[in-house]
């Protein structure tokens, strides 16, 4: 925590896990890889070092990913949003009795991102956390097309855009700028809302600028480690997403170990990688600062 509060970082996003087992399934349990006691100590330590704290639950799917997770029927949707809203509502109550300033209540759940049920979701955690909410799209046509912003804080989204082939930086700078550009309007459509870009970032691994998403082939193929592509996106992506209406901006991601990453490591941390550096380059800013910008 400590090395991530020195590169110039003013607040963290936590993930503890859900997870099922199938897409179309209705059974959802929280995972192990984050205890309750771990991350109440993760908070603590976070607002010692006067660091803002975002929760954000995430959902694993053993034979897919969160955003084709679809109920087959209306009932089945019905019982899936319940026991979600139920482990939401354990993590709201966590971060409420431990002083976070955030939550986000979603993330890349495209096929669900038009239920109705998200008002009810949104209702039960605002009873029992009085901190901001937001809601985490799957790209720009999540953003448009999830129809809850008016009821949330933040207009929330991951970007992980495809490069071309061992792109130079003006070839990354133009795919970002673009689609800095077209989040833009979508957030001038919604009353000039809020933006929390929630996750930017990709694998320090050779070709993966293509398909920075994927990281279950990653984990299959096993690349070559090129820590030198990451750092170029990085670079751009803190560039341009520089401006007074982006209210947060979150790079994917930062272990709890203070040893991760490396030179060749092919995971997206940015830890102890030249990204790292070009992180602080950026930052240069103390994390006692008072808005939710930096992680």
């Amino acid at each position: 925590m400590r090395n991530l509060l020195w590169t110039g970082a003013n607040s963290v996003i936590f993930v503890p896990f859900l997870k099922q087992e199938s897409t179309s399934g209705i059974a959802l349990s929280r995972a192990d890889n984050v205890t309750d006691r771990q991350l109440e100590a993760g908070i603590r330590t976070a607002r010692q070092l006067g660091l803002h704290v975002v929760i954000k639950p995430q959902l694993l799917v053993a034979d897919g990913w969160a955003g084709q997770v679809e109920p087959a029927s209306g009932e089945e949707k019905q019982q899936w949003f319940d026991r979600y809203t139920g482990h939401l509502l354990h993590y709201a109550r966590l971060a409420e009795a431990n002083h976070a300033d955030a939550m986000v209540i979603g993330t890349e759940l495209k096929q669900l991102r038009k239920s109705r049920h998200w008002r009810k979701v949104i209702h039960t955690i605002r009873r029992h956390f009085s901190g901001k909410l937001s809601y985490a799209a799957h790209g720009l046509d999540g953003v448009s097309e999830f129809p809850y912003w008016d009821q949330l804080d933040a207009i929330g989204v991951t970007l992980y855009p495809a490069f071309p082939e061992n792109a130079c930086p003006e070839q990354i700078r133009t795919v970002i700028d673009g689609l800095i550009g077209n989040l833009r309007t979508l957030s001038e459509s919604q009353a000039d809302q809020a933006v929390w870009i929630l996750e930017i970032g990709t694998p320090s691994a050779r070709g993966w600028e293509q398909h920075p998403w994927d990281w279950k082939k990653l984990r299959e193929q096993r690349p070559a480690a090129d820590t030198g592509m990451q750092a170029a996106v990085i670079k751009e992506w803190l560039a341009s997403v520089d401006k007074p209406w982006i209210e947060g901006v979150w790079i994917w991601k930062w272990r709890s170990s203070p040893l991760a990453g490396g030179k060749s490591d092919v995971g997206y941390t940015v830890q102890n990688k030249p990204a790292q550096s070009i992180i602080q380059k950026a930052w240069q800013c103390p994390a006692s600062t008072t808005t939710l910008d930096k992680n």
